[in-house]
This record gives C-alpha cells, structure tokens and sequence, in this order.
C-alpha cells in the first residue's frame, strides 16, 4: 500500500513524463512511425497530460479552501 502511495506520488510526474516520452520517442524511430500520425497523437498525449499537471495544482489550491476540505 505504501509502494502504491509513493508510485503514484504527485512529484513523480516529470519523471513517467519523461519515460513516456522516451519511450514513445524509441519505439517512433524503431518503427518509422514518425512519418505517420502516431507521432502526432504520442505528442498530443504528453500535451495533455502536461496541461493537467500544471492546471492540477493551482485549481486544488483554490478548491480546497472554498469547499474546506481537509
């Protein structure tokens, strides 16, 4: 249970970010999916999931304390 907590950690992020990206990078160049439209969706993915994590904090900070959660 404590593995879980700290795998799914918020300051984990940057990191399965960067994982992804390489990951997705590898397998492109392996496979010439450059070339195709597979390269532009792996890029949407990492867009979005960046738009997130950036848009994530900011919005917990402010709906903490208007909804007084703990």
């Amino acid at each position: 249970m404590l593995l879980g907590t700290q795998v799914g950690g918020h300051a984990n992020f940057p990191l399965y970010l960067a994982l992804i990206a390489i990951c997705g990078t590898v397998v492109a160049r392996g496979r010439g999916v450059a070339r195709s439209g597979d390269a532009l969706a792996w890029l949407s993915v990492l867009a979005v999931f960046s738009v997130g994590y950036v848009l994530e904090g900011p919005l917990v900070g402010l709906l903490k304390p208007w909804r007084d959660l703990p």
